[in-house]
């Protein structure tokens, strides 16, 4: 069997799930993303089986996170009862936000024990190795392979990247480097290529025993079967709220989660370093910045991965110093060797992740690589080309301007990280624009606990902003802290503020999330407001098939109704999409980040997306190649 192999352990077919393999040979690989599985791509109302890790992990040498959403990270408890006990490579945006997602995603998705959440965030921190931008850092260097990865913005929200993997095998023939995924091995599913090699025992630890047990035959809490097929609604972007408590009096109660969970910790103890710090991340990871506390103290988990022959280089390969990171004026600086210098000698494959549309608010658009022979690619909006900024912003201004007429509230659903950020950034230039003074008393309110966490984690890591957005800084304005914004934290103060923005008639705009609508508290914005052809509801993202948002999105235009938590609504509402405020490149993008690679990649495989957006950028790429004589095997992963 020739190496590299790649195999899809999610996120092939569907744009939720994002899990991919990398094959370096029969005893080692490294992970990309490994996230949860949503709307339609959710299997049944009990998913745990779903996403319960059931392929080998014993050979993967790293997991490298290319952003934080849910869709590609939220089977990391998954992954770690599994038996997975190497680091957690991402940006250092990334090693910032991540803990806020996984603590969301475990306080509802499984266990309301803070101090089993607590042990588990420390185990993660313990892991995480955050790395810069533009840098190359190598993984493995021994006489079997060297293999290093650099990791680019990706421009999809704030620390997302793709990822460059170089791979050279010393051992190898001249004629296979170089050479694009054997032809039988394209979409292929986990196979003999990941098994322990022949005649070696699969070995265990009792950790690994302890962990596999503990999630044998687990089930959901109740409050979570026959949920319409869809993940508990943190994991879908929602908040732990007062629903996920206990009532007041009664004995905490532990679920099968809470128990998977603590076996899953069982015998595991948090580095040295860690204890007794009130569950706190790294200096280096509050602040943004990689030092020396990120490295793993001896004996903790994270040291698994240089004794597995992982070294966390930072340093050129030409043995100069690496500068590298944000600049004050938030440009990067160039780091790491020329790609010429061996570029013969090996094969270099690039995962996007998830790629971000250009002019996107806060966060620098992405440059295509220098050299990628294999390109595993989104296709999300691979069907569809998105408005520019211009008129995207002229329509968000048009709906709140339609709410200020009508006494409406303009609820626009959105997921805590990314969208809502991106939003505010509009507000605040709106607003600073606006010579209407009902603008100037307009109420921008996030109703949302995560949200408002994530956003100050924004504001923390202001050097990763764009060019714009520090000009706006140097201007005195405040793009994320502006005078209109109010949060909503408790539930009892979203319940509040649900009835009297219905009761009243006040304007206002209402950021909630999950951005599909299918869980959080906007869907108790949307029970109460649908109805009522006073307000707006505007999606700014994408909305998958089988989520409520697509159903509103797809008959609320022509008067049609959705159901929420069992109950039929009818959409008098106005509805409005503005496809411009997405995360995702759209078409045209995508074909630029390919055009724009010198030589053209040997083989794009197509991801994360739905059928027919994967079949329409297949075609355009094969069109673009034809026309300009570029050799490109293009196909859609299995």
């Amino acid at each position: 069997m020739t190496y590299p192999t790649l195999t899809h352990h999610g996120g092939a077919q569907g744009v939720t799930g994002s899990c991919h393999r990398l094959q370096l040979a029969p005893d080692r690989a490294l992970l990309v993303d490994c996230g949860l599985f949503q709307g339609q791509d959710a299997e049944s109302a009990d998913n745990l089986e779903q996403h319960r890790v059931t392929f080998p992990v014993h050979d993967v040498l790293a997991l490298i996170v290319t952003h934080v959403h849910i869709d590609h990270v939220g089977r990391l408890p998954y992954l770690l009862a599994a038996g997975y006990r190497g680091s957690i490579l991402c940006s250092a945006p990334s090693a910032r936000l991540l803990p806020l997602v996984i603590e969301d995603a475990l306080k509802v998705g499984f266990t309301r024990d803070r101090t089993l959440i607590e042990r588990f965030l420390e185990e993660v921190h313990s892991r995480l190795v955050p790395l810069e931008y533009q840098t190359w850092h190598t993984l493995i260097d021994d006489a079997r392979h060297h293999v290093r990865i650099r990791l680019q913005r990706a421009g999809h929200i704030l620390g997302s990247a793709y990822v460059e993997v170089d791979i050279q095998n010393p051992a190898a023939s001249p004629s296979l480097r170089g050479a694009a995924l054997t032809p039988s091995l394209r979409g292929g599913e986990a196979d003999a290529a990941v098994q322990p090699p022949p005649g070696s025992p699969r070995r265990s630890s009792p950790r690994d025993d302890a962990l596999a047990s503990s999630l044998r035959g687990a089930q959901p809490p109740s409050s979570l079967r026959g949920a319409a097929a869809q993940p508990p609604s943190s994991l879908r972007g929602g908040e732990a709220d007062a629903a996920v408590h206990a009532p007041p009096g009664s004995p905490r109660r532990s679920s099968p989660r809470d128990d998977a969970l603590a076996s899953s910790l069982r015998g595991v103890q948090p580095p040295s370093s860690l204890r007794g710090a009130a569950a706190q991340p790294p200096s280096s990871l509050r602040g943004g910045e990689a030092d020396a506390a990120v490295q793993p103290p001896p004996g903790s988990p994270r040291a698994f991965a240089t004794a597995s022959g992982l070294a966390m280089t930072g340093p050129r390969d030409d043995g100069g110093a690496v500068s590298s990171g944000p600049r004050d004026d938030g440009e990067e600086v160039s780091s790491g060797p020329r790609d010429d210098e061996a570029e013969e000698a090996t094969t270099r494959i690039v995962f996007s992740g998830d790629l971000g549309a250009p002019n996107s608010p806060l966060l620098p658009a992405p440059n295509p690589p220098e050299r990628a022979d294999i390109l595993v690619l989104e296709s999300t909006y691979g069907d569809r080309v998105h408005e520019d900024r211009s008129t995207r912003q002229a329509r968000l201004k048009a709906a709140i301007d339609h709410a200020l007429e009508n006494n409406g509230t303009v609820v626009i659903p959105a997921f805590s990280i990314g969208r809502t950020q991106e939003l505010l950034y509009e507000l605040e230039d709106l607003i600073h624009q606006a010579t209407d003074p009902h603008w100037q008393d307009l109420e921008i309110i996030v109703d949302s606990p995560l949200a408002a966490r994530f956003t100050e984690a924004y504001r923390d890591l202001k050097p990763y902003w764009d060019l714009e957005a520090h000009d706006r800084l140097d201007h005195g304005r405040h793009p994320l802290a502006f005078e209109n914004l109010y949060t909503v934290d408790s539930h009892e103060e979203h319940l509040q503020t649900v009835d009297y923005l219905a009761r009243t008639g006040r304007p206002a705009v209402v950021i909630a999330a999950s951005g599909m609508a299918a869980g959080g508290r906007v869907v108790n914005y949307l029970k109460r407001m649908l109805g009522d052809e006073r307000h707006d509801v505007l999606f700014v993202g994408y909305q998958a098939e089988g989520t409520p948002g697509r159903a509103i999105q797809r008959h609320g235009p022509r008067g049609g109704w959705v159901q929420l938590d069992g109950e039929r609504i009818d959409i008098r509402a106005r509805i409005h999409t503005i496809g411009g405020y997405s995360a995702h490149a759209a078409q045209n993008d995508l074909l630029a980040f390919i055009q724009g690679i010198p030589q053209a990649p040997k083989e794009i495989r197509l991801i994360h997306g739905e059928r027919d957006a994967r079949e329409a950028l297949k075609t355009e790429i094969e069109t673009w190649a034809e026309a300009n004589g570029q050799a490109v095997q293009v196909t859609c992963a299995a």
